[in-house]
């Protein structure tokens, strides 16, 4: 149950895992029970969208354009989770 109403510090304890409903049950798995709740109480009821990207372009572009040519362009792809081509145009710029 909610702690008197309270969003600021408002809990749901003892957490029961087998009544969660399924992104909370996945969210758990992952964040454990604290940071379920965490989330649970600052979004619940809003939808939220993940971006693919966890990095913003601009700051991707400036890492490489800062990075030491030893570094491969391999590397900074995996790093950075874009293609070698990206790095190569990049890089050539």
């Amino acid at each position: 149950m909610l702690n008197n109403g309270r969003n600021d510090s408002s809990r749901i304890y003892p957490l029961e895992e087998d009544l969660l409903v399924p992104i909370y049950k996945e969210l758990y798995s992952l964040v454990g029970e604290a940071g379920t709740v965490a989330i649970f109480n600052a979004f619940k009821g809003r939808q939220i969208q993940f971006p693919m990207r966890f990095y913003k372009k601009e700051a991707i572009v400036q890492q490489i354009k800062n990075s030491d040519r030893q570094v491969t362009n391999k590397e900074l792809a995996k790093r950075y989770d874009v293609t070698e081509r990206f790095i190569r145009s990049v890089r050539s710029q």
